[in-house]
C-alpha cells in the first residue's frame, strides 16, 4: 500500500510540474537574437554585455503598451535603460523624451536621468526590434550615437 501512495504521489508531482512550466517556452519557439546594445558617453564606448527588453501590460484606465530596453554592463556597473510609452508592437518610429513619449537612463553607481533627446526603433523583424538612441541627462552626461537590438519580448 506504501508504494501504492508514493507512486501515486510521484505521478502528481509530474503532472503539477508539467502544468506548472508549461508556460515557459512561448508556442514551442525560440527565439535566438545577437542582441547589442552600444554608445558613446563622453569619452568612453558603452557596449552592453547583456541586453533585454520586456514589455509592461497596460492599467485598466492606460490603453497602450510599455516597452523597456535595457543594456547592462556589470564590470563596470553601468546600465541604460530606455522606456517607450504607448508602444505599438508593430510600428516603427521616433518617440521624444521631451514630449514624454520615451524615457531614458544612465546608471553609473548613481542613476542621470535623461533630460531631452530620442529612442527611436527602426526595425521591427520576426524575432527582433532595432533602433537607436540619444539624450542628454540632467546632471550632465550626453549618451549619444546609441544602437541597440534586442530580441522581441512579445
Amino acid at each position: 500500500m506504501k508504494q501504492f501512495f508514493s507512486g501515486l504521489f510521484f505521478a502528481f508531482l509530474l503532472v503539477s510540474g508539467n502544468f506548472m512550466f508549461s508556460g515557459c517556452v512561448k508556442n514551442g519557439t525560440t527565439r535566438t537574437v545577437d542582441a547589442y546594445m552600444t554608445a558613446s558617453i563622453g569619452t568612453t564606448t558603452f557596449s552592453a554585455a547583456d541586453v533585454s527588453a520586456a514589455t509592461v501590460n497596460p492599467q485598466a484606465v492606460d490603453t497602450g503598451t510599455t516597452i523597456v530596453i535595457k543594456g547592462y554592463l556589470p564590470n563596470d556597473n553601468q546600465e541604460i535603460i530606455l522606456t517607450i510609452s504607448k508602444y505599438n508592437q508593430s510600428e516603427q518610429g521616433t518617440y521624444s523624451i521631451v514630449q514624454g513619449q520615451a524615457t531614458a537612463q544612465y546608471i553609473h553607481g548613481t542613476t542621470s536621468v535623461a533630460s531631452g533627446g530620442v529612442v527611436a526603433i527602426s526595425k521591427i523583424t520576426s524575432n527582433s526590434i532595432s533602433g537607436y538612441f540619444s539624450f542628454n541627462t540632467f546632471d550632465g552626461y550626453n549618451v549619444l550615437s546609441g544602437t541597440y537590438c534586442v530580441a522581441k519580448p512579445y
